[in-house]
């Protein structure tokens, strides 16, 4: 049909260059008196959106084709088709997301310890205040930095009969400021710091303890303990908020959570047996700067009530602070035992 071909690409000619007049407002061609007019203008522009459409298509599948480096073949018939065929056609992939997928691509995995052997060998141990930093004071006269000193001795002993290498921040009656503490207990790459504080409640019919991790808090109470547990940093704004910053990025609060929660069980269940009236006031967080900029789980935890007159007659006598040094020493072997257990099983 070589005639057919002919006019067809003479309609196509046609029809682009009358299109192209247009475009640019030429006047209208005349028309060759001696050859037969087949179609209507409706009918050739029919021909060209139609030959268009083909161009576009075809250049469309092979450059597809021709990217992703894959042969094309005919689709087979329904009686040609079987599963070995199947493998040798070409398919184009279609990628498919769901929410669940977006927010698997989208959220860090959290970060966990479960890849490591860990054990708990080196503890550094906090007694609040000291110096002339005398910290709460009962009306008989027992200072809250006499009563923490002589804690964390005890609480040492413990620890060093059960093969724990311990460090205290002061062991003496000394001052130091809160940003001191903590750089040397990074200094001495200590896996847990606990700083031992005695509290002091309104009213005094109150006696509770609690212990606390690195966190926020809108709770007035607890930011008024802050700010007066904190009187003594030399940290400027700007420190504080690039610490603040950078301690919510790894592993350091949810452990110290759970070394808050291990502690705070084992003061409330040891100390209940001598001291029923003992209220649990549970775990907290709350943005103490002895807690800030630390490398290692870190806890505050307030183990009496020096407001409490039947509290400060318990923490005069020696037994009873013996008492609250068995009971850190049971929380902290404790955590030890869950932590080594959590990591020999993720492994």
């Amino acid at each position: 049909m070589p005639e057919l071909s002919n006019i067809k690409r003479r309609l196509l000619h046609s029809a682009v260059q009358e299109n192209i007049d247009i475009i640019k407002r030429r006047p209208p061609r005349a028309r060759h008196p001696s050859r037969p007019t087949l179609f209507t203008w409706e009918h050739r522009s029919l021909v060209l959106l139609l030959a268009l459409s083909l161009v576009v298509i075809s250049s469309g599948i092979f450059a597809v084709a021709g990217n992703a480096r894959w042969t094309v073949f005919p689709s087979p018939g329904p009686e040609q088709q079987s599963p070995a065929s199947a493998s040798h056609v070409a398919t184009l992939p279609r990628p498919s997301f769901t929410p669940e997928a977006s927010a698997r691509l989208t959220t860090p995995t959290p970060a966990t310890l479960a890849a490591f052997p860990l054990a708990v060998k080196k503890i550094i141990l906090d007694p609040g205040h000291g110096g002339y930093d005398l910290g709460t004071v009962a009306a008989r006269g027992l200072k809250e930095k006499d009563l923490t000193l002589d804690i964390a001795h005890r609480l040492r002993q413990l620890l060093e009969e059960s093969a724990v290498t311990v460090f205290m921040t002061r062991e003496q009656d000394e001052a130091l400021a809160l940003d001191q503490r903590t750089a040397t207990a990074n200094r001495w790459e200590g896996d847990l710091l606990v700083s031992i504080h005695v509290n002091w409640l309104t009213p005094h019919t109150l006696r509770g303890i609690e212990t606390f991790y690195l966190g926020p808090t809108d709770d007035p109470v607890l930011l008024h303990l802050a700010r007066r547990e904190n009187s003594l940093t030399a940290y400027s704004l700007a420190e504080v908020r690039q610490l603040l910053e950078d301690v919510f990025i790894d592993v350091r609060r949810g452990e110290s959570r759970k070394l808050a929660e291990t502690i705070q069980e084992a003061l409330f269940t040891t100390l209940y047996e001598v001291n029923p009236a003992l209220e649990d006031r549970g775990v907290k967080s709350a943005p103490f700067a002895v807690l800030v900029g630390t490398e290692m789980p870190a806890i505050l935890t307030e183990v009496s009530c020096l407001s409490n007159p039947e509290e400060v007659q318990l923490l005069a006598s020696p037994g009873y602070r013996q008492e609250i040094a068995r009971a850190l020493f049971r929380g902290i072997l404790s955590y030890a035992k869950a932590l080594q257990h959590s990591t020999e099983k993720g492994s």
